[in-house]
């Protein structure tokens, strides 16, 4: 078994100070998780638009990233979106020069899951690593774990 460590830190953490981050302490955190050996690094979330009162890390927009880090594959950065929030156009193809982020982890509650698929799909076509995150898990129905089950691509889904 390849265990892998995913530190969302900050992303989390987020919800206690809307985001609002200072860029040398995320700066920093993620060199220290670098040389820790933690394999992903959770940013914040990619809102879509500018929603009054959340700091940078609350949209996490590639120019910040850039400014900030130099990712290494050893620690790859990673971003969350929520299924029924985002949509994949909020993302350019995953190529070095193009964007700092490789993985984007999808948030969804069972009824957004037909929209978390789709956006999954998306992402992986514009060639990040795709999480998919299932809230309310207990909550899924049998129709929902069908569409699980049948889902022709979970493949993709790292």
């Amino acid at each position: 078994m390849n265990i892998k460590i995913f530190d969302c830190t900050f992303r989390d953490g987020g919800h206690l100070n809307k985001w609002n981050f200072d860029t040398l302490c995320v700066k920093a955190s993620y060199y220290a998780a670098l040389k820790s050996g933690v394999d992903y690094f959770e940013t914040g979330y990619r809102f879509p638009e500018e929603k009054v009162g959340l700091g940078p890390f609350g949209y996490c927009r590639d120019k910040l990233l850039r400014e900030i880090f130099d990712p290494s594959e050893h620690c790859k950065l990673a971003v969350m979106i929520d299924a029924g929030k985002c949509e994949s156009s909020e993302f350019t193809e995953c190529i070095p020069r193009n964007t700092p982020i490789q993985v984007v982890r999808v948030a969804a509650y069972p009824y957004e899951l037909e929209k978390a698929i789709r956006l999954v799909g998306q992402l992986y076509d514009k060639g990040y690593e795709v999480f998919l995150n299932l809230m309310a898990a207990s909550e899924l129905r049998a129709n929902e774990y069908k569409l699980l089950r049948n889902w022709k691509n979970k493949n993709v889904v790292s």
